[in-house]
């Protein structure tokens, strides 16, 4: 049975966490770096290989859904709360290891705030589990190989290598 997460996906997550955290109110970050947050409360951007999914919350509620430019394609909003302050944004079928400048706009495609850039992953993690199930299977061939080549080696001596001790 597989666990339900292994090393790498904890890692992973721990490090959108972070950034997550990080993130917060924006009022901190605009004062020290002249970004323009507008009406923008908070942005939490996740990303993939694939796709966006932005979460954001803004000063006052909305009275119209907004608009996620993504490069030259515009994503609506969906409202996640009932006043209209807390909306997220889902952005499929993007280009692996991708730099898009996103900006959040009205529906009349005024800025709501300035844009901002943001790069999906170089490649799914389906994939990377892929190679590294190859690696590990090739790595493991070569070992039982040299098992058995050193049972065959009269007077061998016997020390544990990078394959174990025979």
């Amino acid at each position: 049975m597989r666990p339900a997460f292994n090393r790498r996906e904890v890692i992973q997550l721990a490090g959108a966490t972070t950034v997550a955290g990080l993130v917060g109110p924006l009022s901190n970050a605009t004062a020290q770096t002249g970004w323009n947050a507008g009406q923008l409360a908070h942005v939490i951007p996740t990303a993939s290989h694939e796709r966006f999914l932005i979460k954001t919350s803004f000063k006052s509620a909305l009275e119209q859904p907004p608009v996620l430019r993504v490069g030259n394609n515009r994503v609506q909003g969906i409202k996640t709360d009932t006043a209209g302050r807390f909306w997220m944004f889902d952005v499929p079928g993007l280009t692996p290891a991708t730099q898009y400048d996103l900006q959040i706009e009205t529906a009349g495609r005024q800025a709501i705030c300035d844009a901002w850039p943001l790069k999906t992953f170089w490649l799914d993690m389906a994939a990377r589990r892929k190679l590294l199930d190859v690696h590990t299977h090739s790595i493991t061939a070569v070992c039982l190989y040299v098992r058995q080549t050193r049972r065959l080696v009269s007077g061998f001596t016997r020390s544990a290598g990078p394959c174990g001790a025979v």
